[in-house]
């Protein structure tokens, strides 16, 4: 069996990639769905010496009716994993198509808590430790232990800590656009399928608040 071929695809309307439907054509468009095909979309960008921009769900950004003239990557890496970290923590990795309640959900239905204080925050991994979400007192750099990295100039991979980023306030070293997201790991905590069912609840709760105030 032939080894699947990564699909460029020009000029593709963005109107339907993100949440307020609006925005021209990308000149060319792909969707990623290893590390690999990853390296792949970078490496054309340098090849024919495109613009890039990274898209997630699009829940934060307005797309000109002009379009975007160059490529428009868009993520769909999709793997969770977790490992133990200690006895009272274990590590999720998740690359950065997840969506956050993708990955919250994965987390809560195996009693692992601490991420469903942002539930209900649209986008997906890559975007969210872009700009360091948050909700109250909580920041997601709080949690983030490690990453994978793809650096633009040579599309090789590179494993960085949580320092590497400089997050601040809505704010990370991604800004630069010479690093995109492969993946995250965050630390969280284990806990009891009763305290796993409290959370599940606020969970729950929260997104009902969200939707009802920010419809």
């Amino acid at each position: 069996m032939s080894e699947k071929k990564l699909l460029y695809q020009e000029h593709i309307s963005l109107q339907d990639k993100s949440w307020f439907k609006v925005g021209g054509p990308a000149r060319w468009y792909v969707e990623p769905t290893t590390p690999e095909e990853f390296q792949d979309a970078m490496l054309f960008a340098k090849q024919h010496d495109l613009a890039i921009f990274m898209l997630g769900e699009g829940a934060n950004i307005l797309i000109s009716d002009d379009g975007f003239d160059g490529i428009v990557i868009r993520p769909h890496l999709k793997n969770i994993t977790r490992s133990t970290y200690d006895q009272n923590h274990e590590l999720v990795t998740a690359q950065a198509g997840v969506s956050c309640a993708e990955l919250i959900t994965y987390c809560l239905s195996h009693n692992l808590i601490g991420l469903e204080e942002f539930s209900g925050i649209p986008g997906t991994v890559g975007g969210s430790v872009y700009i360091n979400i948050h909700y109250f007192n909580f920041l997601l750099s709080q949690f983030l232990v490690s990453a994978e990295v793809i650096e633009k100039a040579t599309g090789e991979i590179h494993v960085v800590d949580n320092a590497w980023f400089c997050f601040g306030y809505d704010q990370s070293k991604l800004f630069e656009q010479e690093y995109y997201l492969v993946s995250a790991t965050f630390k969280v905590k284990k806990t009891t399928e009763l305290e796993a069912a409290y959370a599940r609840g606020r969970h729950d709760e929260m997104i009902r608040y969200r939707s009802y105030r920010y419809p």
